[in-house]
């Protein structure tokens, strides 16, 4: 290759080695979509599609230090020009076809992309900026081939006289021949004939010839050919018999210099088709520094943070929120969560009322480390994420008529698909443990599974209304319990986490707060076990206690 540095030009994207279905049910793909408006070019936006988890730290890592220049560049210097890079790829794939030739505007669209590539090589200098020159480092110097068109087209994408001899003589000779005939036909407009003209007549072009306007009457005082009609019919343009060799010579000459701009054409795009290989790369590259910078003011616009990666199973988020609520509700409006679980406490148990945010919770875990893995920033005050094998979840009702799969079915088989997919260093996330079921036994399932996945070294964050769990949760070493909280004034959810302490369902008492009859809720209150009830009070003061020691810490 003439180019033998181009081998280190990798595509932009990674590995997809994650469970698909978990990707989508976090929503992953929606904030590539999100991202996709932060790129400028189309190669860009599709390279932020297929952005994947990777388990390759260093490459991670080395992508974010460039996010970060990326930032300092933007913050110093301003975002490069990206926005006038065309679609290539139909560009590239003509080009590729032997014998076939770009048009001047395809040209021009390459010409375009190669002095993208020299002024971004220019301005990133390796001294200031080395991440970014060290991504343009493949493209080799682009000087010549922006010379070699430049030399043929305008920037308007006409053909320069100077392209080659025979086109400058072409034009010349159809020059002389459009004024002879020019000549000819001014006479009609002044001469004893021009009475049988419309009213302020003129010279004009039909099909390629000159023609004169012709009241329709007075058709027989001009013989001729005539080459159109107005709408109207009362003009007709008519090329006068005696013009006629004056006009084939003008076509003729306007034949030949096509001829010749498609032989310069074609000869060009041969040259340029000798070097596909440094354009596709070119493309390439380009396409990765536009993502580097739409992820960099990604990163900016949602006040993310680099995440770190730590060297053993510990997940730390502080202040974590959902980008897909940033983009819906806006920063002011999103509680954030903060959460840790190490090696000693792998597994938390979220519990509390429905619509308190537990799933959300979970979604927000589960998310932030799938794109802390695709090496994008996340949206938090803090991020430590251990390089993942798998992040699983079940979320949601998978239930499926048309599978004849019941919500209890489609969890279990989504379940054993998780089991087959977990590995060494996995994040498991299960929203509402053993729902669909009998509750003693999805209680009991739920357990079995929990114990399941701590023997197996994962990550779990699992969701739940079970008070069997809950206790599991509290007496077991590794296990957390975590709680959704309400407003005790109106019930309503806070979306705040507190840990140490399980949640209560409280479905009670919202269903009072939703206009349920209260004769209704307070005949399911008596029917209550006695030591749910106890459970339900207990929870309730050790609540208060621990609000109570809190304010009495802030206030030492």
């Amino acid at each position: 290759s003439e180019y033998p540095q181009l081998v280190t030009c990798k595509p932009f994207g990674r590995k997809d080695r994650m469970d698909q279905e978990t990707l989508s049910l976090l929503e992953f793909p929606s904030v590539l979509s999100i991202l996709e408006r932060f790129a400028h070019s189309p190669e860009g936006r599709t390279a932020v599609s297929r952005i994947r988890p990777s388990t390759d730290r260093p490459a991670i890592e080395d992508g974010l230090e460039t996010i970060a220049e990326c930032t300092a560049y933007t913050a110093e210097v301003g975002r490069p020009g990206l926005r006038t890079l065309p679609d290539s790829r139909p560009l590239l794939s003509n080009l590729a076809v032997q014998g076939q030739f770009l048009g001047p505007g395809e040209l021009l669209e390459i010409l375009e992309i190669l002095k993208t590539g020299q002024g971004l090589r220019k301005a990133l200098k390796r001294d200031r900026w080395p991440q970014l020159s060290r991504m343009l480092d493949p493209i080799p110097d682009l000087g010549v081939l922006v010379d070699r068109i430049e030399r043929v087209l305008t920037p308007k994408g006409e053909v320069r006289d100077t392209a080659d001899p025979q086109l400058e003589n072409a034009r010349k000779k159809q020059a002389e021949a459009r004024k002879k005939v020019q000549q000819q036909l001014n006479r009609y407009l002044s001469g004893p004939k021009a009475k049988y003209l419309i009213d302020e007549p003129f010279l004009t072009l039909r099909n390629h010839r000159f023609v004169l306007p012709v009241r329709s009457e007075n058709q027989k005082e001009f013989p001729g050919v005539v080459h159109a009609t107005s709408s109207s019919g009362a003009t007709l343009f008519i090329e006068p018999l005696p013009e006629i060799a004056l006009n084939n010579q003008c076509i003729y000459y306007q034949e030949q210099e096509q001829e010749i701009i498609r032989r310069i054409l074609r000869r060009l795009s041969d040259d340029l088709r000798l070097h596909q290989e440094v354009l596709v790369a070119a493309v390439r590259i380009l396409a990765r520094v536009d993502v580097s910078f739409a992820i960099a003011e990604f990163s900016n616009r949602y006040r993310c943070v680099a995440p770190r990666f730590a060297e053993s199973n510990q997940l730390t988020l502080q202040n974590a929120r959902h980008p897909l609520l940033l983009e819906t509700l806006g920063d002011e409006e999103v509680v954030p969560i903060s959460l840790q679980l190490t090696s000693d406490h792998r597994i938390l148990v979220i519990s509390g009322p429905n619509t308190g945010g537990k799933t959300l919770a979970l979604k927000t875990i589960g998310l932030l480390a799938v794109m802390a893995l695709s090496g994008l920033p996340v949206p938090a005050a803090n991020a430590e994420i251990p390089i993942l094998d798998q992040v699983l979840a079940d979320i949601g009702d998978h239930q499926s008529i048309s599978q004849k799969l019941s919500t209890f079915s489609a969890h279990i088989l989504r379940l054993r698909n998780i089991i087959e997919r977990v590995g060494a260093s996995s994040l498991i996330l299960l929203d509402e443990l053993g729902t669909g079921t009998d509750p003693v036994h999805g209680s009991a399932l739920s357990i079995a599974i929990v114990e399941f996945f701590s023997k197996r070294s994962s990550l779990v964050v699992a969701t739940t209304h079970h008070s069997a769990v809950k206790q599991f949760a509290s007496t077991t070493p590794g296990i957390v319990n975590a709680s959704v909280l309400l407003d005790p004034a109106d019930l309503k959810p806070t979306y705040e986490l507190e840990f140490g302490l399980a949640g209560e369902s409280s479905g009670l008492e919202i269903a009072g707060q939703l206009g349920l009859p209260l004769e209704l809720v307070d005949r399911a209150r008596q029917l209550l076990d006695p030591t749910e009830l106890r459970t339900e009070r207990y929870l309730e003061h050790l609540r208060a206690e621990l609000a109570r020691q809190r304010e009495a810490t802030e206030e030492l």
